[in-house]
């Protein structure tokens, strides 16, 4: 016999009447085998560890197999609750450890290895936590009940509360429910005294014996009080929508809120919700109530009563009143066509100064504090990629979002590509580059409410353009026509501006020499290539010179052609994809009557943005194009952004800022940028912005502090909150109903849940996927 500390092997020993074994005692005796050929592993180094509740192993012993693959081991506590576990170094000679199973119990055992298998340890401690009360709470004398959720990456085993008062210690067993993670345990008043901290402690086991715990300290009361209940979203006699409000508020109590019910009672409906449960959050005691469309009448004053109860069973109630107003969509569908997407901020800066008067504001960005956007852009872009995530900025964060709007509806009207090269009347290459896109934007910037004949200046004289178009080989000896032609048919008048052959190339004559000086990188007029003979066009004559370009671009901006083209896109942006005509006419005599003014397209703008535009046939009547899709969401949700990470996704929809290479510009059709593969990059996007965190880089939202920090801490709150802010009052009760199902999941919700913030990004992914997200 040799013992080696704990362990205890077979050694061969030399007999009398020859070689012979010795059996040595040990209380556990496992044979190591190798299960691919079920033969014995002789002479195997193997150790023996202890494991600890939280999954720490603790080495004890160890020894090498006998000549029949046996080796024993004496481990203290094996009979009392001890969880020990084998280790076999590269037992089969292919570099592979082995682990037993757990061993619980002394005697003869099995451990099999085979080559291309290998027995895990589970080491996992089980995740357990209170959710209910909350550390430190006051809890009724009389007793309480503590709730949690527990989960084990295996099985839960068993699961026990530990109470501590004065001294006094009970275990008590939990009820848990396998199936939800949910427990609870119901804490009798006979364990607690009246203002002794009472120390509560909840531990979960596996059947690996590892072990998980959480603990809070209660101090138990007297209650003799009812809940305070009060409102903090509406006063008494607030309008509210008749198709439905979010009404919310707090509700607090002395020891703990055992529950909270709404009443809703309709002076023509009658009794349209009774009694109906509301959640409120254990922590804060925020609740809301979504009173839905159908519940109330248009017109009345309605009455609702929420009662809560205390866990003593004291109450008490709260009413208010509230008059159903008729719904209007106008704020909707200004803040969807004028801004780049509703936030919090501005649906409540609407609903303080009304639509009139931010439609104003917009129309004078002058007027709008925009001070702290403009400290944050930092130096100019220096490439495609800043350009591009500088551009974004300036539409997510800056607050004159029509200017906004009209910038990139400039931009687009007057599209250029960067990736851009021509060759100039001198045969040099070159080459659009990112501070031409950047100066011919802020042009665009700078004119956006101005007046048209400024910005078709800008686009004219714009190295961008004059490179894009050939602008900058247009000589007299041999005239290109790529630029008046697309000036005419895209930029002032329209294919049936009613302009002709002739005129496109007589035009192309008055901008020879129209060219770019690449030392300064500005727009210069040489007067060498310039062919100065009178040109006829549109019936006009215009002498030679620098001058007969700029007095031909002054017709085509005062033309009524242009005027009718113009206003037809514009009202085709911001109303409809199928213009009415007769709001293209009234902005088409406002466009004339204004043509001398430096607030025309302003002027335009107050046409367009009244009368029809808030006809309900063109309500949500139009389909996001990506920059807006990416943007909206962007700004709906607060997400924290740089911009960086937004170009490539926009890009993947179908829209590649400044790289357009087809001279129309990119389509405000809905139907253009909706199909089966594009509509899949939406979704997958806006899946993947719901799981982006908030870490300095890039775009990333935190939805708990987001819904929390207005109030929202409830699945009723945070859906009915979300919609709004995302689809307005446009949706099924069924999809509502489909995100409060995710949102509370089989356990209810609550912001402390471990996988809450996990399930509000499975919410916004959903909610932003919906059909409806698609219009605006």
């Amino acid at each position: 016999k040799v013992r080696h500390g704990a362990t205890s092997v077979f050694d061969g020993v030399d007999c009398r009447s020859g070689q012979c074994d010795a059996l040595v005692a040990g209380n556990v005796q496992m044979t190591l085998i190798d299960g691919d050929f079920n033969m014995p592993l002789t002479g195997r180094h193997v150790q023996a560890y202890s494991k600890q509740p939280a999954g720490k192993l603790v080495y004890q012993a160890s020894g090498n197999t006998s000549s029949d693959g046996r080796i024993h081991f004496t481990l203290e506590g094996i009979d009392a609750g001890g969880v020990f576990v084998l280790k076999a170094i590269n037992p089969l000679g292919i570099g592979k450890h082995y682990f037993s199973p757990f061993i619980m119990t002394s005697g003869p055992q099995d451990f099999v290895v085979t080559r291309d298998g290998e027995n895990t340890l589970d080491l996992e401690a089980p995740v357990v936590f209170i959710g209910q009360p909350l550390d430190l709470a006051n809890v009724s004398i009389n007793g309480f009940t503590v709730r949690g959720e527990a989960s084990d990456n295996r099985a839960i085993d068993t699961l026990a509360v530990t109470v501590d008062s004065g001294g006094a210690t009970t275990t008590l067993a939990a009820q848990f429910n396998g199936a939800t993670g949910s427990w609870q345990a119901t804490i009798p008043g006979d364990l607690l005294s009246d203002g002794v901290a009472a120390s509560i402690q909840v531990t979960a086991t596996d059947q690996a014996r590892n072990a998980g715990s959480d603990a809070i300290t209660v101090v138990p009361i007297i209650d003799n009080e009812g809940p305070q209940i009060t409102f903090t979203s509406h006063q008494d006699d607030d309008l509210v929508p008749v198709t439905g409000f979010l009404l919310s508020g707090n509700v607090t109590d002395l020891t703990g809120i055992d529950s909270l019910t709404a009443t809703v009672e309709d002076p023509e409906l009658g009794v349209t919700v009774n009694g109906e449960d509301v959640d409120f959050s254990n922590a804060s005691g925020a609740f809301t109530l979504a009173v839905q469309n159908g519940e109330v009448s248009e017109n009345a004053t309605v009455t609702i009563a929420m009662t809560a109860v205390d866990s003593d069973g004291n109450a008490s109630t709260q009413t208010i009143r509230l008059i159903a107003a008729p719904v209007s969509h106008a704020g909707w569908q200004v803040l969807n066509r004028v801004t780049f997407g509703p936030t919090p901020a501005l649906l409540e800066e609407l609903a303080t100064i009304g639509i009139d008067s931010f439609i104003e504001q917009q129309l004078d960005p002058s007027s709008i504090d925009d001070s702290a956007f403009e400290s944050s852009l930092g130096p100019d872009p220096t490439t495609l990629a800043e350009l591009q995530a500088w551009t974004l900025r300036h539409m997510i964060l800056s607050r004159r979002q029509l200017r906004e709007v009209l910038t990139w509806f400039w931009d687009n009207h007057f599209n250029t590509d960067l990736n851009t090269t021509r060759t100039n009347a001198d045969g040099d290459a070159v080459s659009d580059t990112v501070a031409y896109e950047l100066a011919e934007n802020q042009a665009f910037r700078a004119n956006a409410l101005g007046n048209f004949g400024d910005l078709l200046s800008a686009s004219a004289k714009s190295p961008a353009m004059l490179i894009y178009l050939d602008g900058i080989s247009n000589v007299a000896e041999n005239s290109n026509e790529n630029h008046a032609r697309e000036l005419l048919e895209l930029h002032a008048m329209g294919v049936d501006g009613g302009y002709t052959e002739a005129d496109v190339a007589a035009a192309a004559e008055v901008l020879t020499g129209w060219h770019l000086d690449t030392s300064t990188g500005e727009f210069f007029f040489d007067a060498t290539r310039h062919n100065f003979a009178d040109q006829v066009v549109l019936g006009e004559t215009f002498g030679g010179g620098l001058e007969q370009g700029e007095a031909m671009l002054d017709h085509l901006a005062r033309h009524p052609a242009t005027a009718q083209y113009v206003c037809g896109k514009l009202v085709e942006v911001f109303v409809n994809d199928a213009p009415p005509e007769a709001m293209i006419s009234r902005c088409a005599q406002t466009f004339l009557d204004n043509s001398d003014s430096p607030e025309q397209i302003a002027e335009v703008m107050r046409t367009i943005l009244s009368n029809e535009f808030f006809d309900i046939d063109n309500f949500r009547a139009k389909i996001k194009t990506p920059v807006e899709f990416v943007v909206g969401a962007v700004r709906n949700l607060l997400a924290t952004s740089d911009g960086t990470d937004l170009a490539d996704p926009v890009a993947d929809m179908g829209l590649r800022l400044y790289q357009n290479p087809v001279p129309t510009g990119y389509s405000e059709i809905g139907g253009d940028w909706i199909n089966s593969s594009l509509l899949i990059e939406r979704i997958k996007w806006v899946n993947e912005l719901a799981r982006e965190p908030v870490d300095g880089a890039g775009t990333g939202i935190d939805p708990a502090n987001f819904f929390s920090s207005y109030g929202f801490e409830t699945a009723e709150g945070i859906v009915g909150f979300l919609l709004n802010l995302t689809v307005g009052d446009d949706f099924t009760d069924l999809a509502r109903q489909q995100a409060l199902d995710l949102l509370n999941g089989v356990n209810g919700f609550d912001l402390t849940d471990v996988d809450a913030r996990e399930r509000l990004r499975q919410l916004i992914g959903v909610v932003l996927s919906y059909p409806g997200y698609q219009f605006q």
